[in-house]
């Protein structure tokens, strides 16, 4: 098995990008990839290099506590809250031949904010979107915008026998009705941690300044009291003479 590079023309060619173009390659049984939806600017960077390409978040996601996927427009971000995992849904649409496998890996950029994804595999004959689990491992709510590039692809060649893969694309069902609801739990939840760090820090400040009010009255020295006059003796009664 060798590494297949990302290339879109000369001798050494191996994407395509329209289904057309795949089927004149042989199909199934050639050698090309085909990535529908491609970003170009990868393939042509010289300085990134070709060995692997970039998948960009697409038009649905599934957060952990939401039972449907929601769907995603123009350049829409979604919050990825500390210990919560998000499926995601590609920009790119593919379909591998026999030949090929793909192994979706995670990107360093987003390791560093606690962003991994699980690995996960393209199978050869896989023909679809492709779904892809977030989690974030961090302390800090990450947000995550449409086109945004969020996991690594490679490929590799495979060898003869291969039983290719052959079921219906993965592709999670979305409603566009939840979708100001989903927003709304979105924003409050993804700013109740601020909100309770804030709310802890205020508590602490009162009790401080509490303690400090109580200190300076104990420091303050009592004020004398006037000296109290010693109370005058009791006169004794003089009895009257009897008549």
């Amino acid at each position: 098995m060798s590494l297949v590079p990302f290339v879109l023309q000369g001798e050494y060619k191996s994407v395509v990008t329209t289904s057309t173009e795949y089927r004149k390659a042989g199909g199934s049984e050639g050698f090309m990839i085909c990535i529908r939806n491609l970003d170009v600017s990868q393939l042509t960077d010289t300085e990134s290099g070709n060995a692997s390409y970039d998948l960009r978040i697409g038009n649905s996601y599934k957060l952990d506590k939401h039972a449907i996927g929601l769907p995603l427009e123009n350049e829409d971000e979604f919050i990825l809250d500390p210990n919560s995992s998000v499926i995601i849904e590609t920009m790119e649409s593919v379909n591998f031949p026999e030949t090929r496998f793909g192994h979706i890996v995670p990107k360093v950029k987003l390791l560093q904010k606690g962003i991994s994804n699980t690995s996960s595999k393209i199978d050869p004959g896989y023909d679809g979107l492709l779904l892809v689990t977030l989690f974030n491992l961090g302390k800090k709510p990450v947000p995550l915008k449409r086109g945004e590039k969020f996991c690594s692809l490679y490929v590799i060649e495979v060898g003869k026998g291969v039983i290719p893969y052959d079921k219906p694309e993965q592709k999670q069902p979305t409603t566009g009705s939840l979708t100001i609801w989903a927003r709304l739990i979105d924003f409050g939840e993804s700013r109740l941690t601020f909100l309770n760090v804030l709310l802890t820090l205020v508590t602490l400040l009162a009790t401080i300044a509490n303690i400090a009010v109580i200190v300076q009255q104990l420091q303050k020295p009592q004020q004398s009291m006037p000296p109290q006059l010693p109370a005058a003796p009791k006169q004794p009664q003089q009895e009257q003479p009897l008549p």
